[in-house]
């Protein structure tokens, strides 16, 4: 079952209170795309304040006009009014004990004394904090993104974009040039021609290229798909068929049990195929194994 949606801001979930630090990010990047939308995202990040009187009578104007006066009652009465509703939209849009622990306050209305600025100050100091082993996580992820894993190019580009945005909940982003730096590492930089292409194209450019506007023009995959197989291909044969074993001399000779060169090129061809972080670690250590056996 997913989780409940915000009933004024649709596409937005609702924020829960055991959020990580990287949840709530990516909650606060929906809710910002929905009031950029609505056009009160400035209510959010104070670029849209309230009038203030301007300076007070001097000896050219001695006296206020009245009309200025009543246009900026009104001018704050509409300010308070909206920021009112900004207020409710990300009032409705946590759970019940962030309205209580965070802001003080139970249902169904939000803090009176609070504006929807001060709400979402609150809401980052509450959930300010870095943990860098979820970041490396992600991070290792990115580095193991093979693009033999997947089965079209769209997959593929889905979960590269996935991953940047992890990464950028976290706080520490890649920057687009970076990004787009990667992006051709994955596409196989050295064997593919389209690759080769575009890197040269970029040293004439003036404008810094955008990730996705790259991404949109990738190559098909009928042209990535035979360098993936190629490659595939090329790393069986370059594995032996078996690896004589040589004789130590302090050091007893293996049984045939314990050790078989058979088992040693299997294990040595499922250790050069590509995998996300969660297995590195595993075919790092039987790949420290061999080594031991056959040294």
């Amino acid at each position: 079952m997913g989780l409940p949606s915000s009933p004024r801001l649709p596409g937005v979930v609702i924020l829960r209170a055991e959020a990580t630090g990287p949840e709530y990010a990516r909650w606060k990047r929906e809710i910002k795309s929905a009031f950029t939308a609505k056009g009160t995202w400035g209510y959010c990040d104070g670029s849209i304040k309230m009038p203030m009187p301007g300076a007070g009578p001097n000896f050219f104007s001695p006296v206020s006009q009245p009309d200025m006066q009543n246009t900026l009652l009104e001018d704050r009465r509409a300010w308070v009014k909206k920021d009112r509703e900004v207020k409710l939209d990300i009032f409705l849009s946590v759970s019940d004990d962030i309205k209580i622990e965070v802001f003080e306050v139970g249902p169904p209305l939000p803090p009176s004394a609070m504006t929807a600025k001060e709400m979402l100050e609150a809401l980052d100091e509450h959930y300010s904090g870095f943990k860098f082993e979820d970041y490396h996580h992600v991070f290792c992820h990115f580095l193991n993104l093979h693009i033999d894993q997947y089965t079209n190019i769209a997959e593929f580009n889905a979960e590269f974009q996935a991953t940047l945005d992890d990464l950028l909940d976290h706080g520490y982003p890649l920057s687009n040039m970076q990004a787009c730096s990667a992006y051709f590492s994955k596409l196989r930089c050295t064997q593919n021609p389209w690759v080769a292409t575009q890197i040269k194209a970029w040293d004439d450019r003036q404008d810094e290229p955008e990730l996705a506007k790259l991404m949109a023009t990738s190559p098909p995959w009928s042209i990535i798909r035979p360098l993936t197989m190629s490659t595939k291909a090329s790393s069986h044969n370059l594995v032996p068929a078996s690896i004589p074993e040589e004789p130590l001399l302090d050091t007893p000779p293996h049984s045939d049990e314990e050790y078989s060169p058979s088992e040693h090129s299997v294990s040595t061809v499922s250790s050069s195929k590509p995998s996300h972080s969660r297995d590195a670690s595993s075919s790092t250590q039987g790949s420290q194994e061999i080594t031991i056996h056959a040294s």
